[in-house]
């Protein structure tokens, strides 16, 4: 999210100024220019946090017995769109069930909904698939991440499923859900029968965000060329992300905005090594498109059954976004998970695939028998 373009880049100079620092002492102290054992020492540390200072970090949380796998699930589709992007789709779950649509967010993959899988397909046909340029699926066009083109993907894996679906997305995928909402009307009610909008917002994030006035005055000036930066200089940011997530200083940031002190080491390791994982050309072009979304003047059109569910201390996507989007849409339900932040999915994930499947229980599986 556009929340995370700054610590990005401070936390990778940052990082960059830690390894070098220390391995400049230690180079030094081999060439005998360096003779003091406290500098040496602090040389050697620096490079030891530089590349181990995760474990550090993770040390501070809880253990856990049921954190999630990076395993993909064993059933695949590849879905080619109009302009060559491939896109990778996994399924689980009763063949002949009412199937789930999972849109991830951004900077992840379908394993983000690790544990929303496993609950859903007892019971469910889940379809989870990669947005364009992340996980298993292709890379688009450097004009190819508008969520004009994300939704149309989505269009795509819904007509795949065969049958009418419910929709989950979560931060971006709930506004790439939106979206289709709006451009594929003509699904809701028989192709589409219910969504469920998580940790989302109905607008450029930097007006929900945490410091959302200074965060959309700096949208222009500073967050977009920084935007331009990271996609040409990507092999650079991608290496700063590695170290960030090796010292810890990545891990540290996304306990801070995704999780509220419950979580695991494993839960805490896996979402960050998303974002490490992800190319940083792809993240600043989906970020640049996050900038120019609005469905302000098309939600309350949404004519299927709609829960709304945010973390109530979410500072990456302000409940009050959530609110708003469930006050517009006409019958929508509004579950507020607590304590949870963007990351509730997987730190709450119990009361969250709860609240989901009672939905559909409710309102999806009624609609669809009616």
């Amino acid at each position: 999210m556009p929340l995370a373009v700054l610590p990005m880049w401070i936390f990778g100079l940052l990082s960059l100024a830690l390894l070098l620092g220390g391995g400049y002492i230690v180079y030094e102290w081999w060439q005998g220019a360096v003779t003091s054992t406290a500098v040496l020492t602090a040389g050697i540390a620096m490079l030891v946090v530089a590349l181990l200072g995760r474990f550090i970090v993770l040390a501070f949380h809880r253990g856990g017995h049921d954190d999630p796998s990076w395993a993909h699930d064993p059933e695949t589709l590849r879905l080619e769109r109009p302009d060559g992007t491939i896109l990778h789709v996994e399924m689980c779950g009763p063949q002949d069930s009412m199937p789930i649509v999972l849109v991830h967010g951004w900077g992840v993959d379908n394993r983000a909904f690790y544990y929303t899988k496993r609950s859903l397909s007892a019971r469910h046909r889940v379809i989870a698939w990669d947005l364009r340029g992340l996980g298993k699926s292709s890379r688009a066009g450097k004009d190819g991440y508008s969520l004009d083109a994300m939704a149309d993907d989505l269009a795509a894996v819904v007509d795949a499923a065969a049958a009418p679906v419910v929709i989950l997305g979560h931060s971006i995928g709930g506004m790439i859900t939106q979206s289709f909402a709006r451009r594929h009307a003509n699904r809701l009610g028989s192709g589409v029968v219910a969504l469920v909008l998580a940790g989302t917002t109905y607008t450029d994030p930097t007006r929900t965000t945490l410091g959302a006035s200074v965060m959309h005055a700096l949208e222009r000036p500073l967050l977009t060329p920084l935007m331009y930066l990271t996609i040409a200089l990507s092999p650079l940011v991608w290496a700063m992300n590695w170290l960030s997530y090796l010292n810890g200083s990545q891990i540290a940031g996304t306990a801070l905005t995704g999780f509220n002190g419950s979580e695991t080491r494993g839960q805490l390791d896996f979402a960050t090594l998303f974002f490490a994982k992800a190319p940083p050309g792809v993240l600043a072009r989906g970020m640049l498109a996050m900038f120019k979304y609005d469905e302000t003047s098309s939600i309350g059109n949404i004519s299927v059954p709609v829960l709304v569910v945010p973390g109530d201390r979410d500072p990456v996507l302000l409940p009050r976004a959530s609110e708003h989007i469930a006050s517009v849409i006409p019958g929508a339900v509004l579950a507020v998970l607590e304590p949870a932040k963007h990351m509730g999915l997987m730190e709450r994930h119990e009361q969250f695939d709860a609240t989901v499947a009672a939905f559909i229980d409710a309102k999806a599986t009624v609609r669809l028998s009616a």
